[in-house]
């Protein structure tokens, strides 16, 4: 590539950078601030509180000593360093309000916030342009816990200084490729120029050895006629013209080419000198070694990456990395559906390996009780057991059923059966007892009247007093003593109402059905 291009590249490229450097445009709008101060020579604290998660809503005026007075800090840059919670870091430029009374203002932004906790390492940093660094401590900034997600925000690495830096180097840029679209508009025109000059010279030439070469040509005819030797001579005269058009037009194309390559010099030492100047200073643009590479070669966690000695599963992310099921302690696809594998599922989310009714220890749907499937819940009545054939079995013609259900055994199992035994009380059959000696022999009475001879032997005492005397006629006279013994028959009073008793023993009802048929 020769320096023409090396130069149309440079600009080509400043330009990208250029372009690309707009998006760090850096935001200076807020709603509140606190006034804190500082001192450098005394570890004061001041503390500020934020809330997670908060953009571009507070400063912090920061008032910086020296011992008693207020720290100069004219012609520096002032910026914040910190180290948040999760281990990410901020370094971000702070904007100088008043230079000479050292007064400067820090904007709380979404980074500085992203992460709730208590912030102790907060450093402000004064630098100089001879690199002089001079680091303030005493500053704590508390981040409470937002009330909304704290994922809304994800954290990460702030470098708004570095950012700073870009755009002062995109000055710088704007600066040299002003200067280099100047200086290359200057080698336009003297190429041209040159150009014009070589190509008049070059048709003036042509014209004067035009005429040489038909005056030579005439001389060859002449020669033609004349002989051989003036042939030869015409011809070597000829070749002389020719080798000497060709040195004046090689002379005139170096020319063109030294005067191209002043320019490409000058453009190339004026690019040069700019970026020297810069290159490796702070505020500057950093510079590659010999090897293409940055000099100041960020680390990994400057540009919020992670070192190639990182590890996923045990596998370092020095090359390309593939992870199996193994390293994620999962099951690899091949296994799936396969013996000794895993079951799968299908597109209904069930599996593809359905067991059996039997694998599972269950009845299979098509299993019947009684005739009837088990497809759903069922009810057995006693029709699908077959009990009234077993009650019929069981209560054979004659049998008697007692219930406390007045419904006909007959409506429920079958058979003809009728109502027996009707306020009695059943005795068994007794063959030596001429009242109890045949079945369904009735008898007995619910009441029944006693008679005379059913009524037990029995006295009744009677108290006796004579207190008269003996009547010749035959009577009895108040007053009168007997002196003689007589016999006779004393009845009492009558007594009793002569109502039958009740026979009934203690008793509870029920219905008592017998089988006729």
């Amino acid at each position: 590539m020769n320096k023409i291009s090396v130069v149309r590249f440079v600009l080509v490229y400043f330009d990208k950078v250029k372009m690309g450097l707009s998006q760090y445009d850096i935001k200076e709008e807020t709603m509140t601030s606190k006034k804190v101060c500082l001192n450098v020579w005394r570890n004061a604290h001041a503390i500020v509180t934020a809330v997670q998660g908060e953009i571009a809503a507070r400063w912090i005026e920061v008032s910086l000593y020296d011992h008693d007075k207020r720290l100069d800090i004219s012609e520096k840059t002032a910026a914040i360093y910190m180290t948040k919670p999760d281990k990410t870091i901020v370094y971000n430029t702070c904007e100088i309000l008043d230079a000479k009374n050292g007064l400067i203002s820090v904007e709380l932004t979404s980074q500085m916030s992203a992460v709730a906790g208590t912030i102790c390492d907060c450093e402000i940093h004064i630098i100089d342009k001879n690199g002089s660094l001079l680091k303030i401590l005493g500053l704590t900034i508390i981040i409470d816990r937002s009330l909304e997600d704290d994922k809304a925000i994800e954290s990460s690495n702030e470098f708004t200084l570095l950012l700073k830096a870009l755009k002062e180097a995109d000055g710088l840029i704007d600066t040299v490729t002003e200067a280099l679209n100047d200086k290359l508009n200057e080698f336009d025109t003297a190429f041209d120029e040159l150009s014009q000059q070589m190509q008049s010279q070059m048709n003036d030439w042509l014209a004067v050895k035009d005429e040489e070469i038909l005056h030579k040509m005439q001389s060859v005819d002449d020669w033609l006629d004349n002989g051989d030797e003036q042939l030869q001579q015409a011809v070597t005269q000829a070749q002389t013209a020719v080798q000497a058009a060709v040195s004046q037009a090689n002379t005139a194309a170096d020319r063109a080419n030294q005067a191209v390559e002043q320019m490409a010099q000058v453009a190339g030492e004026l690019v040069d000198e700019a970026i020297s100047e810069q290159k490796n200073q702070p505020n500057g643009i950093a510079g590659l070694d010999s090897s293409g590479k940055l000099q100041q070669m960020p680390t990994a966690n400057d540009i919020g990456a992670v070192s190639v000695g990182t590890t996923v599963n045990g596998k370092a992310l020095s090359g390309n990395i593939t992870l199996t099921a193994q390293d994620v302690s999962a099951i690899a696809s091949s296994e799936r559906n396969q013996a000794n594998g895993v079951a799968g599922l299908n597109e209904s989310g069930k599996l593809i390996q359905m067991p059996t009714a039997a694998d599972v220890g269950a009845v299979p749907t098509s299993r019947t009780i009684n005739g009837k499937a088990l497809t759903s819940n069922i009810t057995i009545t006693a029709a699908d057991i077959g009990t009234s054939a077993i009650f019929l079995a069981s209560h054979p013609v004659g049998s008697l059923f007692e219930t406390t259900v007045s419904t006909n055994p007959g409506t429920l199992y079958g058979g003809t059966w009728a109502a027996w035994g009707g306020g009695r009380t059943p005795v068994g059959v007794n063959t030596a007892d001429t009242s109890f000696n045949t079945v369904e022999k009735t008898g007995g009475a619910k009441t029944h009247t006693l008679t005379v001879q059913e009524i037990p032997n029995h006295a009744h005492d009677l108290n006796a007093v004579n207190e008269g005397v003996d009547n010749p006629n035959g009577g009895y006279h108040p007053g009168w003593t007997f002196n003689k013994q007589y016999t006779a028959q004393v009845m009492s009073a009558s007594i009793g109402g002569g109502q039958a008793h009740n026979n009934l023993q203690p008793y509870i009802t029920c219905y008592i059905w017998k089988r006729t048929t």
